[in-house]
């Protein structure tokens, strides 16, 4: 019983999916406090860290025009440790 388990029976569906500037990710109303974010370019390169983004909506929107082109992989790790993962691709 936990944000992991609660975050796994929502449907995480990030958009725009391509996107060129801006990421929304939905979290739902189960996922309070903070949300580490890291994201890695196809290489594997860590190229995009917040060590700690407020989720205060259900919400969280990630700027990422400053990422190159192509496919992206965003982990999200929540306050109980718990981690989730997703792709994205980036066009521009």
């Amino acid at each position: 019983n936990g944000i992991a388990e609660d975050f796994e029976k929502m449907d995480i569906t990030p958009y725009p999916n391509p996107t060129v500037d801006m990421v929304n990710i939905p979290l739902g109303t189960s996922i309070v406090g903070a949300v580490g974010l890291e994201v890695y370019n196809i290489e594997g390169k860590l190229v995009l860290s917040h060590e700690s983004c407020e989720n205060n909506s259900n919400v969280l929107s990630v700027d990422v025009s400053t990422l190159t082109n192509g496919l992206h992989t965003f982990n999200l790790k929540f306050e109980d440790d718990s981690t989730t993962s997703f792709r994205v691709v980036i066009t521009k």
